[in-house]
Formats: structure tokens, sequence, C-alpha cells
């Protein structure tokens, strides 16, 4: 995706056609682009880091974000324009966003203006095409067509619009590769069946929605020498072994996870994405618009996207088996970027 970068140092394998790179779509050549980076906080943060890895950083690119311990940790070296959390379909709080965004514009130059959602970039993508280049790559999650914000972005004719999955590439949608694509399966780990498990337990950030299923699901499945590290974000419980954490720094989950041998995480793009560059498969338990736990059921649709790669193992939460966290215990992944 963006470039070819992840080969360097990658295992030999047999010669594919071209991926298709976001780098032929860019109206410049030859710099590191200043980018204006429009982005909610979370996975779509997550994403969008991942994003600036291949097109490469300029110190000089602003991040327009949510202040979280999140996006604190992970921005701390960068130039940022925090703001208050904004919730899905917040279009009051876009709007606020966007005068922001208008306002460095203005106040100085950038060669592009990059998003990858949600909703606190939906005016933004509506308002600030006019001034310079925007590009919008919809965000991992969305497998089968573009989010509310995607449809937003769509609205100007001159942003250019990116999918990370081919199967709805048509119209103005170009397929441009997937993040997904630069960790690769290595080989697998053995280890007894019977041993005890380090888990780590992550059920993300979003406010404010809860996520009781999958606790109750690892509850179900956890052996009673486990060793257990949970971040349960708008979650709160006092019915937990191990070690509880309401939120956790970037730096700090990363490394929970490292020394874990089990990511098991709701079907977040940035939980996703933690667990692989901290090279686990994790397990998946997608939150559902039904049981109140997010706005919509994108996470069904990550999680299919993620198991179908092998990238990633799904606990079904109506009968949760410890075998999908054996399976996970026994894998790991190769950062290709690294």
């Amino acid at each position: 995706m963006i470039r070819q970068l992840w080969r360097v140092g990658a295992r030999p394998r047999a010669a594919k056609p071209p991926q298709p790179s976001l780098a032929e779509h860019l109206p410049f050549r030859g710099k590191k682009p200043k980018v204006l980076w429009v982005v909610s906080a979370g996975g779509h943060l997550t994403e969008a880091l991942r994003l600036e890895a291949l097109l490469g950083a300029n110190v000089d690119s602003v991040w327009v974000t949510s202040k979280t311990v999140q996006s604190d940790s992970l921005l701390a070296n960068r130039r940022t324009s925090m703001h208050p959390y904004i919730a899905p379909r917040d279009a009051v709080g876009s709007f606020r966003v966007s005068q922001d965004v208008l306002a460095l514009l203005r106040s100085e130059g950038f060669d592009l203006l990059v998003s990858t959602g949600a909703a606190l970039a939906a005016v933004s993508l509506l308002r600030a095409p006019a001034l310079l280049p925007t590009m919008y790559v919809e965000s991992l999650a969305r497998s089968e067509g573009p989010s509310l914000t995607g449809r937003a972005a769509s609205v100007r004719s001159s942003t250019a619009l990116f999918t990370q999955h081919p199967n709805w590439a048509r119209g103005r949608w170009s397929f441009a590769g997937s993040v997904l694509d630069t960790w690769v399966l290595a080989e697998p780990v053995a280890r007894p069946d019977d041993k005890p498990m380090k888990i780590l337990v992550t059920l993300g950030t979003i406010h404010p929605y809860r996520f009781d299923r999958l606790i109750d699901a690892v509850l179900e499945v956890a052996h009673e020498k486990d060793e257990i590290t949970w971040q349960l974000g708008s979650t709160t419980r006092v019915d937990l072994p191990g070690t509880v954490h309401s939120h956790l720094a970037a730096h700090d989950l990363l490394r929970v996870a490292s020394e874990s041998e089990v990511v098991v995480t709701h079907a977040g793009v940035g939980n996703v994405l933690m667990a692989l560059s901290a090279g686990r498969v994790p397990v998946l338990g997608a939150r559902q618009k039904l049981h109140r736990e997010h706005v919509d059921d994108h996470q069904r649709q990550l999680a299919a996207a993620v198991v179908s790669r092998g990238l990633g193992e799904q606990l079904d939460l109506s009968d949760p088996s410890r075998a999908a966290l054996q399976r996970a215990a026994g894998a790991r992944v190769i950062d290709r970027l690294i």
C-alpha cells in the first residue's frame, strides 16, 4: 500500500503482480509531503500513523484529532491540534473541528490533507478540499462499502477516494491495497495446550459503549492460573481476576501486548493493528448494534476481513471456546515495515 516499502527485508516470495499504490495518485513527486492529518482518535489514528510510515513522515505535518490518553501518547513528538472527544455522528462537534482545520490551512501551506475518518473529520472533508489536494482513505473496518464519513467525503468531486477492499472499488473509489498487507504470518510457536496463558484483554476506548459480552466470554474460557491484564475503556466491572485498567497509554498497551501470549480484543482497527504490531494474532470479538455496543456492525466486517487473511482468530461470543485462544497463542506475525 502506497509504496512497496514492506518488501525490504522480507522473506523471499514468489513474484506477484504489482499492487496498487497511493503514491501513483499523489499530486507531487520527490518529497515527503507536509500533510494535514484530520482523523478521529482510536483506530482511525492508528491506521493513519501506519499510512504515514508508508508515505514518509514530515516533521512539519500537523495532526488534528481528539485529545485522549492514546493520542497524547502516539503523537507526543508531533505537531498537533487537539480537540475534545467527538462522538460518532456528532455534526456540531465536527463543525467546530472544521473551523480549526480551515484556520490551519489559511495560516500555513500544506501539500495534502489526508483523513481516515470518522466523525471528527466529516465536516472538514466537505469544507477543505477547495483549498488543497485532499485524500480520504476509508477505514479498514469498512469491507462492504463506505462509512457515513466516506459518503460525506465523496460529495466533493476533487477529493481522491480510496478503499482498502477491492470488492467495492467502483466509480471514484479506487483500491490501493490494505494496511494489512504489511504483516505476514510467521512459523507457529509450539506450546502445550494445558499451559496457563498470559492474556491481554482490551475493549478499546470508544465512549460510551460497553462490551460486557466479550468480558463474559473470556471469563468463561479462562483458567484459574491464567494471568490476565484488562483494559476496559467505558466498561466498568468489579468481578475480574488479574490486573484491571480503564485506559493505558499506547506505549504501555503495546508493551503489555508484546509480553502476553494472547491478545483478546474488540474488532476495532486500532487494537487489531496494535496486536499485529506486537507480533500477536488477535482473538476478535465483534461489537454489535443489536446489543448497543456500537453505532453499527462494522466490527463484524473487520473481524471477517482479518480472519480471512489468517491474521486473526474469531471468538464466538454466544458459544466461546478456549481453542481460539490456544491457536492464537501459537501464532505470530512479522512486520514487513521493520
